[in-house]
């Protein structure tokens, strides 16, 4: 029972963290035209990723959770 909750949370965090990816390459190519060296543009590309990872196992994980009982 626990391991297909968790396939289902791995597989929903892929789908959630997808559009990440497109975001990140627009703000790459808006860095570009601007002349921004390609260090900064990687290391923005990575945090872009990143925080799409954590909103989206956030939001799964909390969708996921029993609610809170008084």
């Amino acid at each position: 029972m626990a391991s297909r909750c968790l396939w289902g949370l791995i597989v929903g965090a892929g789908m959630l963290w997808a559009p990440s990816f497109l975001v990140a390459g627009v703000i790459d190519r808006a860095l570009r035209d601007r002349g921004t060296s390609g260090a900064r543009r990687g290391i923005c590309y990575l945090v872009v990723l990143w925080l799409g990872a954590v909103a989206a196992w956030s939001f799964l994980i909390g969708m996921s959770l029993p609610p809170l009982r008084p």
